[in-house]
């Protein structure tokens, strides 16, 4: 019943992100430029932080899925989707603690896990490859994945400024150099 659910979902989000597609293709570049950001699609979602009891609340996104609105957020947001199998995924994570620890306090690097795993086999997955940031699970992160759309492989990185920007996405792994430059852009 659950998966049944969780399916059903992830068909209602797809036609959502389809329909706002069309809508932007229709844009010239002019539009694009100077439309305003337009948080029309409220959401209201929690990413569950593992070992935390304080979720991550995503509040809107943007009509193109660029923009997002999170509670209670004053940092540069890094979202990392990832696997546990995924050989890419591992190797990026020494990159991403060592981002974390440069940045400190002016970013949140989120990795959001794309399986289901149980509390113990998180613990010993983070404790293995000595991942000193913040680890999403649950149902939701699937629902994350889908609302921005058009992500086809894994890992995949989402970078954000302060105000909830989308600055740059990456997909597969890359080097910590690159994700540097774009965050040493945006900081304040």
């Amino acid at each position: 019943m659950k998966v049944k659910i969780i399916f059903m979902a992830l068909i209602l989000f797809s036609f959502i992100a389809c329909g706002d597609e069309k809508e932007n293709k229709e844009e010239t570049n002019t539009e694009k430029v100077e439309k305003e950001v337009k948080f029309d699609k409220l959401i209201k979602f929690s990413l569950n932080i593992h070992k935390s009891d304080t979720p991550l609340e995503i509040k809107r996104i943007s009509e193109d899925n660029k923009n997002l609105e999170i509670t209670n957020n004053d940092k540069i947001v890094m979202f990392n989707f990832f696997t546990t199998w995924c050989p890419p995924c591992i190797a990026e994570i020494p990159y991403l603690n060592n981002l974390a620890q440069k940045y400190g306090e002016n970013i949140r690097i989120i990795g959001v896990l794309l399986e289901e795993k149980t509390s113990e086999e998180i613990d010993k997955f983070i404790s293995e490859n000595n991942i000193n940031y913040e680890i999403a699970t649950g149902e939701n992160a699937f629902t994350f994945l889908k609302i921005l759309g058009e992500i086809n492989g894994i890992p995949y990185i989402a970078l954000y400024d302060s105000e909830g920007k989308n600055i740059n996405n990456y997909l597969g792994a890359v080097y910590q150099e690159m994700i540097d430059i774009d965050i040493q852009k945006v900081i304040k």
